[in-house]
């Protein structure tokens, strides 16, 4: 007999303004010990919140926006409390606006410099990358994405093809989501 082991973490939180949902499973080994209640933690808050073993998703409200915060959650049975799983650090907050001006320029043939600023709304999430979508004129051709860092405010590319006219959609993504797409260049033939 024993304490269990660690609850299994099976999706990742699900981020709100001012809160989280968090899912997990039970351990895969109870022990010997039916598991008699988890525990939910955050260090940094301070957060400590004891469940029934019946509960396997739990809503944490009332947490800041815009802070990193990391849950780890035991299970406990008659012999002891069992090793912590750790989730996924988030942080808390709303979708974010996402790029405010989105500008193209042509720097030789086959290459485009695109632009963008960033709103700052203080109940968003920190966004923690953008997608950045080409967009051909033509149906013939597929849009392809990259990924842009946080701190990325410009990119170059290589258009795939000329003699054709792209735009490019900007979108912030944060642990809520990615932005409405709204932020789009305009077209530039090449």
């Amino acid at each position: 007999m024993s304490a269990p082991s660690a609850p299994n973490i099976f999706i990742r939180p699900r981020v709100y303004s001012g809160q989280i949902r968090f899912y997990w499973q039970p351990p895969s080994s109870d022990g010997g010990s039916p598991v008699t209640k988890y525990t939910l933690e955050c260090a940094s808050i301070p957060y400590t919140q004891d469940l029934s073993a019946n509960v396997t998703n739990y809503y944490v409200t009332g947490l800041p926006d815009q802070t990193e915060l990391t849950f780890t959650i035991t299970a406990t049975n008659i012999n002891g409390t069992g090793p912590a799983a750790t989730f996924r650090t988030v942080q808390c907050g709303t979708i974010p606006f996402g790029p405010t001006t989105v500008t193209l320029s042509t720097l030789n043939e086959s290459t485009s410099l695109v632009t963008w600023d960033l709103s700052t709304i203080s109940t968003e999430g920190l966004p923690k990358w953008f997608v950045v979508t080409t967009i051909p004129s033509t149906v013939e051709m597929s849009s392809f994405k990259k990924c842009a860092y946080i701190y990325e405010r410009a990119r170059t590319f290589q258009v795939p093809s000329t003699n054709i006219a792209y735009k490019y959609l900007i979108q912030a993504v944060n642990d809520t989501g990615y932005c409405v797409p709204f932020a789009y260049s305009d077209d530039v033939q090449f």
